[in-house]
């Protein structure tokens, strides 16, 4: 009698079980998955980074090497008191929808950067056109949305903070 109760209970957690896989794989967008560090040329999404207690967007460097004609977007991510941190930065998503690049960082709790210092710091972008933020104070993200001037390239890593802070980086060139 214990035996098929226990064989019943098991049956229903593995039935439960199968259900809920089958509902979460339907609610996965099925778009083309990229792994990090290749180059994004059409419609596609990149992601990383760790859970954690919260993080915070300590500063955005941009360098250009107009040689290769490559910009560099270094996203740097602090812990949830605005400090380094010293290993993967939070999760991330970046998605390429056309000349549109959406940046989304989960579990950023605070950042140094407004919306009007990152205007200001992409002004003279070659390959953004413009660039806005926003911040869910409930959900605790941060979106970034670039508009590109032409059609894109696009290369995302993260950098584990060791010596300084962890990095979000984001490579655009229209070079093919």
């Amino acid at each position: 009698m214990r035996t098929s109760i226990v064989s019943i209970e098991l049956l229903r957690i593995l039935t439960m079980t199968l259900l809920f896989c089958e509902v979460t794989y339907a609610a996965i967008d099925q778009k083309v998955k990229h792994t990090p560090g290749q180059w994004l040329q059409t419609n596609g999404d990149l992601h990383g980074g760790v859970s954690g207690n919260g993080f915070s967007l300590l500063g955005l460097q941009q360098i250009q090497d107009k040689k290769l004609n490559i910009e560099r977007l270094i996203f740097d991510v602090g812990d949830f008191n605005g400090q380094p941190l010293k290993r993967r930065p939070g999760y991330y998503h970046v998605e390429l929808r056309g000349n549109r690049l959406l940046v989304d960082f989960s579990q950023m709790v605070s950042g140094n950067l407004t919306e009007k210092e990152l205007i200001a710091k992409l002004k003279k972008s070659p390959h953004i056109k413009s660039a806005s933020m926003t911040v869910d104070p409930e959900d605790k993200n941060l979106n970034i949305t670039l508009q590109l001037r032409e059609k894109p390239k696009v290369r995302v890593f993260q950098v584990e903070g060791v010596k300084t802070t962890s990095k979000v980086v984001i490579d655009l060139t229209t070079q093919q």
